[in-house]
This record gives structure tokens, C-alpha cells and sequence, in this order.
């Protein structure tokens, strides 16, 4: 069975840092099935977030005290592009990893075959 993944590209330095979350600029690159849904710079940092499925909870790089400092991260840079473009995501929240597991971005939601995939930095990474 071949796996295809839709991107979404974060490229900036999105690392926990050892003080208060400063928030961070970063460029935010959101690549669909067909197009390009977002591509901007934008200031995040790490807050509470609401999606339909998964409820309101922190996505600030905590994940169940395994990074003791606030930050940005993927999810929270997501969220806040969402506002900037105008467009709406959905992702379940998993009380395992403390983090949320994007389902739908725009119009393009996860198939048996896709998911979505994230990059920082041009590096998969495994937490959001």
C-alpha cells in the first residue's frame, strides 16, 4: 500500500528555549492535495487551542511535563496561521502524547491512504 503524505511545513527555529515563551517569527508553509493552502510569516507561540474534535487544551511543547518550558511549536504555529489565512483545521486530541493529531486542514482532510505529515525545519518531527 503506498502512503502519501500532505505537508505542513514549518521553517523556522520553533526549540523550546530555557526562559518565559517569547513567542517566535515563523515562516508557516501548509501544502494540500492540490495546492498551496497557506504561505506566510507569522509571530506564534505556544497557548491554548480549540479544534471541533479534539476540545481546548495547552499546545506549548509541554507534552506531559517532558519539556519543562513553554514554547512554540507545529500545532500552535498552525493555529495561529489558521487565523492569519482565514481558514479553518480540525485535529483530535490524544491524552497519550498530550498533543493534538491533525485531521483536516482547508477542505483537505486525512484519508485511509493520507495524513498529514509535519516538518520543522525541513525535518519530519514526531510531536506537534
Amino acid at each position: 500500500m503506498q502512503i502519501s503524505f500532505i505537508f505542513l511545513i514549518i521553517s523556522s527555529i520553533l526549540t523550546l528555549t530555557l526562559y518565559a515563551d517569547p513567542g517566535t517569527n515563523v515562516n508557516v508553509r501548509i501544502e494540500g492535495k492540490i495546492n498551496t493552502i497557506f504561505e506566510s510569516n507569522i509571530f506564534t507561540r505556544g497557548h491554548n487551542v480549540t479544534t471541533v474534535s479534539g476540545g481546548t487544551h495547552p499546545c506549548d511543547g509541554t507534552n506531559l511535563n517532558s519539556h519543562p518550558t513553554a514554547g512554540p511549536t507545529a500545532t500552535s504555529a498552525l493555529d495561529d496561521a489558521s487565523k492569519h489565512g482565514h481558514f479553518t483545521w480540525d485535529g483530535t486530541f490524544s491524552t497519550t502524547y498530550d498533543d493534538f493529531f491533525i485531521t483536516r486542514i482547508g477542505n483537505d482532510a486525512q484519508t485511509a491512504t493520507q495524513f498529514w505529515g509535519i516538518l520543522v525545519n525541513y525535518n519530519y518531527t514526531t510531536v506537534g
